[in-house]
């Protein structure tokens, strides 16, 4: 599942990886000047669509 908030003037997504021994693993990443941007960059890396 992914996260997207805003912080600051920008967004960032936080996506859930794994659990490892019974703990959450995220990816996180910031910068983005758009909700859209964030999801659409996101699909694009993590689900390559080649």
């Amino acid at each position: 599942m992914i996260n997207v908030r805003k912080r600051g003037k920008v967004y960032q997504f936080q996506f859930e990886i794994a659990k490892i021994n019974g703990k959450r693993k995220f990816i996180n990443k910031s910068g983005f000047k758009t909700k859209k941007e964030v999801i659409f960059l996101f699909l694009c890396k993590f689900f390559s669509f080649s």
